[in-house]
């Protein structure tokens, strides 16, 4: 599992999450042949609509303009995970697709650790804390797929140029790469402090 925990000062910076989630969403996702769930969540975004730069504020703009310019970064670590078979029972796997992440949310000043799952018998849990006096957000993911090491589903492909699979493509490993994005970008506008 991966979870992850920020405190918000005020509302706006909380709606700030939401707006770089979506935005993130419908610049970094691809349709995803091996989950119902995150083709269902695409057509949702996409008959929501996008963002456009022209009804953001300056500061809403000035993250939108960094997940733009962090597409090819987002995009190399999505195929970087997925490229690791972290199949449940796949302890190894997991943990290093796990230690990605961490290195990732380190850079941006989170506090993590790595939950031994043995007593439970799985690979354990990524942790990040992000210390603030604000209200405080859960966001929660999973590092693992049901592909395991035998299947022969393995790799990031990609279909065309708007279509890619692979295990874990949507769920869930592309959502932790959103997730992570957003932090980047809150960081990077000054809204994690």
């Amino acid at each position: 599992g991966y979870a992850g925990k920020v405190e918000f000062e005020n509302e706006r910076q909380l709606g700030n999450l939401n707006l770089i989630l979506l935005y993130m969403h419908n610049r970094i996702s691809y349709p995803c042949q091996t989950s119902l769930m995150g083709s269902c969540i695409l057509v949702f975004f996409i008959l929501i609509g996008h963002s456009s730069y022209a009804q953001l504020t300056r500061l809403e703009r000035r993250i939108a303009m960094h997940v733009d310019s962090q597409k090819e970064d987002a995009l190399k670590l999505w195929q970087e995970v997925v490229n690791i078979n972290s199949g449940t029972m796949n302890f190894e796997g997991v943990q290093r697709v796990g230690k990605i992440f961490q290195a990732r949310l380190d850079a941006l000043g989170f506090v993590t650790r790595w939950v031994d799952g043995k007593p439970f018998n799985r690979a354990g849990h990524l942790i990040a804390e992000h210390k603030g006096t604000g209200k405080t957000l859960l966001l929660i993911g999973h590092l693992d797929t049901v592909f395991e090491l035998a299947s022969p589903f393995q790799h990031f492909t990609f279909v065309n140029d708007s279509t890619v699979h692979g295990p874990g493509v949507g769920d869930l490993k592309g959502g932790d790469v959103i997730m992570r994005g957003a932090l980047q970008a809150l960081s990077n506008a000054g809204l994690l402090q």
